[in-house]
């Protein structure tokens, strides 16, 4: 069985300074593009042991307290702060027993690994498991993009002329993350 990855362009940064900021209004913000109804019918709290989306977001931006089995709800909540800054550009399926053929399929991104995109929020919440995510900086991807460039120069003049929505996924997330300036954040669960 494999996972979902949900792809966007953000920016990073602010992103990450999301969590603990206290930002009220994009507390707001957020939930005010919510239906009325939770899916959990509770409005605030936990409801059947499971914490509501709204009061797993309050405490991502807050900052905490990060209650024990609640992570992917956390997960959740990051990932729509993701969504609310940034863009989805793509949805990609994986099998993690099959992390090292993915990464062969990545081969052109030198310096990249589709790891990245696994763990790397792992560190913030407590008991993080069946989940993850991570990113890839604007930074690296335009530098894999001129390491390409050097590389393979025809190919990649011709990458650059074609449209996003013909693009194969990582191509894509490399140029449009260096046409739009913005750093390729993911989710998985």
């Amino acid at each position: 069985m494999g996972s979902v990855m949900q792809v966007y362009l953000a920016d990073l940064a602010r992103l990450k300074a999301a969590v603990g900021s206290k930002d009220a209004a994009l507390l707001d913000a957020i939930t005010a593009t919510w239906p009325n109804e939770t899916t959990d019918g509770s409005e605030d709290g936990t409801s059947g042991g499971r914490l509501s989306s709204r009061a797993a977001l309050r405490a991502v931006i807050d900052g905490g307290p990060f209650e024990q089995g609640q992570s992917l709800r956390y997960l959740d909540a990051l990932e729509s702060i993701c969504a609310h800054i940034g863009e989805h550009i793509d949805d990609f399926t994986f099998h993690h027993g099959a992390l090292d053929e993915l990464d062969e399929e990545f081969d052109v991104l030198e310096g990249l690994s589709i790891e990245d995109f696994l763990y790397e929020w792992w560190d913030l919440f407590p008991d993080l498991t069946g989940g993850g995510g991570g990113y890839w900086t604007k930074e690296k991807c335009a530098e894999a993009l001129d390491e390409w460039a050097s590389d393979d120069p025809e190919d990649f003049d011709e990458l650059n002329r074609t449209a996003l929505d013909e693009l194969e996924c990582s191509d894509l997330w490399l140029v449009a993350s260096k046409r739009a300036g913005k750093d390729v954040v993911t989710f998985w669960g």
